[in-house]
């Protein structure tokens, strides 16, 4: 009975003093700042020094999540020294410090506990929790026999303050609707104050108000609509004898979805049918032509849509098109590129920037008949320089290389010069890599005289090589030619089906004696007037010759109705469109009894990208007189400029344990979870720096990328799941050291109530910290008793049940 009571009285035995762990648990939330001080942290420091020897102290900060400063270490060791010889706890871990979660903290500290060690936790705070309940961890690790103390460093009073703990707008408003705002208020004292709300720096709204302490005040207002592309909305507040001004605003952005005008981009003369329709009913589209294009994204930034009607590639510069590219992938304009003979393959869109843009390829998604091409450029004398322009020689080879990136899978093709006689370079046979081919081995210079018809004789032989398929053969020339006789070289080209294209190179070109040439087998003569033009035109001539164009009473099959029209439209038939392939990642509504693409869509970055292969003009004269005709022409104006945003995509921002993500969820057109795609996220920071990564697929549908917003600003938030693409602006507030946010609102149960043994500050000292050392004589007693109970068996099931909880309890002693 002695050993029993000596148990429950549990004194302490001077020789029997060891180790222990002591977890100090520091609050580091910006409500703590300047409350560990010269007083506070002191005492901690004296509490370690005088612990036994090989205790071991860890030391985790909190605010929004734990962190671990540092892991049970030894009281002897470097790292504790310089913690004790520190005039603050160490704060070398990066820490989400706009919050306070006592939870996790007590949930990260329970796993650094070792049971066979005695433990303590010793928690230092102020009274103060912003999200959590530690009410059932503390619990549970009384039940395990740890003692909690804590060290309570929360001010009798604070300093009046006041501060914006939220500011709510929706992500996307219509333009000139009035925009709801939610403003959250709070305060620790009872102070008036007066709200102004302005959007983009322009105030449109004050509102008095009195605040009341832990009772939030919550305003909602409806402020005039925005008509500009990114509205910014600030919420600030003034309040007299405020301490903290750096908690007195919020800002947030709100996407508007802005009526913006159409770029209208034509090459004929009088109004297209789509112009004229749209202007009629006073949708606002400016006309250019492509001569006069723009060569910077941020000119065409201000429109909603660009539209190319039958438009060239060679049409526009380099300096425009990629001027095109950037408006359409980072700024959302919306591109609709309109089929006729100008454009697609015989337009030269083959590898070019434009095709990169677009939901087709300008080639046939079945296998063509196979092309034999053979160019044949005179190199006489007559071809060098005009003064300081390039040499026509040099202008005819970069027309070569400019045709052949074009070539098919199945083509072939050749080279040879001629002067006074021919010259074979290359032989007619499949490049991988012709352009390569041609500068490697065509670099002549422009001299001697000139026969064509040795020249003739011998392309048609070697053309004769070649049975099967297109043959083709091209000529380039100045037309400075001897007098020959061309009669059986013309019927040779007859016989052999050869098509010629000829070239007439300069004002002062011979071209009778080649037109007689060119007026069999579809052949062509075409001058050349200025040098600079000579790889335009010949490219374009070769690509109509490929078969881009098919022609008849062409029905158009629905595969998945348009989102502007009805599910049941019945399509007027086309008289004739662009051949083209539709690219994996497109979506195809509209195509032909050939499965070829008549409508697709895909994304560009964050632009949508339509194309309709036959155009809207004569090879869609049936639909301009369709009573369908306004409908669809408005829908698809509107459907392309809707790049913002796609119906089976939501999107969203949300933190979690200190860190912001963007969330997606994304529905299939059947409204189903999409599983089968990949997602990318595209960050576009304050400075106009983008940065791209993957979007990791957490559940059907649900997609998560960690998002790093580490400035203060705008930033454009884009994602992109298979085809299906939308985005969003955010504008994020850096938090300073003295931006409470809403953790002065004591919301949860403060810790003295949840610890009610422990005391503030003056009640933990060295006493209490010599009580939980080590092995005491309750605990030695306790093992006494226990092996003397076992030896009876009547009594040891008699006490059983309490002494099995004092060995729990000492087990972590």
């Amino acid at each position: 009975m002695l050993l029993l009571a000596a148990a429950v009285w549990n004194p302490r035995i001077p020789w029997g003093e060891g180790p222990v762990d002591l977890l100090l648990l520091v609050d580091d939330s910006y409500s703590m700042n300047g409350k560990l001080g010269s007083t506070v942290w002191p005492q901690v420091r004296d509490l370690v020094r005088n612990l036994p020897k090989h205790s071991r102290v860890a030391l985790i900060r909190y605010g929004k999540q734990p962190v671990l400063e540092l892991p049970p270490t030894d009281i002897d060791e470097p790292q504790l020294v310089a913690l004790l010889d520190s005039e603050l706890p160490l704060r070398q871990v990066t820490l989400d410090r706009s919050a306070s979660n006592l939870e996790q903290a007590m949930v990260f500290a329970a796993r650094l506990i070792a049971p066979k060690r005695a433990t303590t936790l010793l928690i230092i705070h102020d009274d103060q929790q912003t999200s959590g309940d530690a009410s059932a961890i503390i619990q549970w690790l009384k039940e395990q026999g740890l003692q909690l103390i804590q060290l309570n460093v929360a001010s009798p009073t604070a300093a009046p303050d006041a501060w914006i703990q939220s500011l709510k707008v929706p992500f996307y408003a219509e333009v000139d609707r009035p925009l709801p705002v939610t403003v959250t208020v709070g305060g620790n004292h009872d102070a008036a104050v007066m709200l102004n709300l302005y959007i983009n720096d322009q105030l449109q709204l004050r509102q008095s108000l009195q605040v009341v302490p832990g009772e939030p005040a919550l305003l909602q207002f409806e402020m005039a609509g925005c008509s500009v592309d990114v509205c910014l909305i600030k919420a600030q507040l003034e309040a007299d004898n405020d301490a903290i001004p750096q908690n007195n605003q919020r800002q947030q952005a709100t996407t508007v979805d802005k009526a913006k005008p159409i770029l209208y981009i034509g090459h004929k003369k009088g109004p297209s049918a789509i112009f004229t329709t749209l202007t009629a009913s006073g949708v606002a589209l400016n006309a250019m032509h492509p001569d006069l294009c723009m060569s910077t994204s941020e000119q065409l930034k201000p429109y909603a849509a660009i539209i190319l009607d039958d438009i060239a590639s060679g049409m526009m510069p380099d300096s425009c098109w990629n001027a095109l590219t950037q408006a359409v992938s980072n700024f959302g304009v919306g591109l609709i590129v309109l089929g006729g003979p100008n454009s697609f393959a015989a337009g030269s869109y083959r590898h070019s920037v434009l095709e990169d843009l677009l939901p087709v390829t300008a080639e046939a998604s079945k296998q063509q008949e196979a092309i034999s091409l053979l160019f044949m450029i005179d190199k006489s004398g007559s071809m060098a320089s005009d003064g300081g322009d390039p040499s026509r020689i040099a202008m005819a080879r970069q027309a070569v290389i400019e045709s052949m990136s074009a070539q098919g899978e199945q083509d072939a093709f050749g080279l040879i010069s001629f002067d006074a006689k021919p010259h074979l370079h290359i032989p007619i046979m499949h490049h991988d890599d012709p352009v390569a081919e041609i500068r490697e081995a065509f670099n002549v210079q422009a001299n001697g005289g000139t026969r064509l018809k040795p020249a003739l004789d011998f392309a048609i032989q070697e053309l004769d090589k070649r049975r099967a398929g297109k043959r083709m053969l091209v000529l380039l020339s100045d037309g400075f030619l001897d007098e020959q006789d061309m009669a059986a070289v013309e019927r040779k080209i007859v016989e052999q089906k050869i098509t010629l294209i000829t070239l007439a190179i300069g004002n002062n070109a011979e071209t009778e004696k080649l037109r007689r040439l060119t007026q069999h087998n579809d052949g062509k003569l075409l001058g050349v007037d200025r040098m600079i033009e000579l790889p335009m035109l010949l490219r374009k001539e070769l690509d109509q010759r490929r078969d881009p164009v098919t022609k008849g009473a062409i029905l158009v099959n629905q595969q998945i109705p348009l989102p502007f029209m009805g599910d049941g439209t019945g399509w007027p038939d086309l008289s004739a469109y662009m051949v083209t392939k539709a690219k994996p990642d497109s979506i195809v509504y509209l195509e032909s009894a050939s499965r070829d693409p008549l409508l697709a869509m895909r994304y560009a970055g964050i632009g949508k990208v339509i194309a309709l292969p036959a155009g809207l003009e004569g090879w869609a004269e049936n639909w301009l007189g369709w009573q369908e005709w306004s409908r669809f022409a408005h829908g698809l104006i509107r459907w392309s400029s809707m790049s913002n945003r796609h119906p089976q995509v939501n999107i969203g921002i949300l933190t979690v344990s200190g860190k912001s993500q963007l969330h997606a969820d994304v529905l299939t057109p059947d409204r189903i979870w999409q599983v089968n795609e990949s997602g990318k996220m595209t960050v576009t920071d304050p400075h106009g720096q983008i940065h791209s990564q993957t979007l990791n697929m957490s559940a059907p549908g649900h997609y998560i990328g960690d998002l790093s917003m580490d400035k203060e600003g705008l930033y454009t938030i884009g994602a992109r799941i298979g085809t299906l693409n939308t985005s969003l602006n955010i504008y994020n507030q850096a938090l300073g050291e003295y931006m409470p946010l809403d953790i002065l609102m004591a919301n949860k149960p403060v810790l003295s109530k949840l610890i009610p043994d422990g005391g503030g500050i003056n009640d933990v000292n060295n006493r209490q910290m010599i009580h939980i050392r080590g092995v005491f004589l309750g605990c030695a007693a306790l093992l006494y008793l226990a092996l003397i109970l076992l030896a009876n068996e009547f009594y040891f099931h008699i006490i059983s049940s309490h002494l099995l909880s004092l060995i729990r309890r000492c087990r972590y002693l």
